[in-house]
């Protein structure tokens, strides 16, 4: 908000159900982190667990990030250093919230892209595709009833036996986390 008391920049997150921000605070970094709770199911809300969850939420400074409020990504993908495990050729969906529908043209020049790895570490957690799309319904959409934006990326048959890490950046700067692959016959 301005001096003058103009709004300068607002965002709404949250879903159909009940949701309550109870705390702000600005962070070191020049952002800010909020803390509340949420018995949505939907929208910005990944899922819900039972009755009322915790919600924390940090907004980046317009110098850290850009305006998307990226948040991960959602099942079929696993994150935290798990490798997904996917049949080479196969069309993955790859589900994400950008805080509410940005359009398609989100991401940046060149992106997504993959690149091949030698491998992954021993004892590394591998954990298998539970959704794949029919192939030739590669593409971007946004299914506003679950608040998230949808890549469908067509992989390689020729990917079978190799492993590779998935790479998205996005429009307004704010680079995903690099998802891992291998890929069976």
């Amino acid at each position: 908000m301005e001096s003058s008391g103009e709004i300068s920049w607002s965002k709404n997150l949250g879903g159909s159900g009940y949701d309550n921000a109870t705390n702000i605070r600005q962070t070191s970094d020049g952002g800010y982190v909020i803390g509340g709770f949420s018995n949505s199911n939907n929208g910005d809300v990944p899922g819900n667990h039972g009755g009322y969850d915790f919600w924390i939420v940090k907004l980046y400074s317009e110098t850290e990030t850009g305006n998307y409020a990226f948040d991960g990504f959602s099942k079929p993908i696993d994150m935290d250093g798990i490798v997904n495990v996917v049949k080479a050729g196969s069309a993955v969906p790859i589900k994400f919230s950008l805080g509410g529908d940005m359009g398609l043209d989100i991401f940046a020049e060149g992106y997504p892209k993959s690149f091949r790895v030698a491998g992954f570490e021993v004892g590394s957690e591998f954990d298998n595709i539970e959704e794949i799309i029919s192939t030739g319904n590669s593409g971007l959409s946004y299914d506003s009833d679950s608040g998230q934006h949808i890549y469908v990326w067509q992989t390689n048959k020729s990917w079978a036996g190799n492993c590779r890490q998935l790479s998205i950046e996005f429009a307004d700067g704010t680079e995903a986390p690099l998802v891992n692959f291998r890929f069976s016959k």
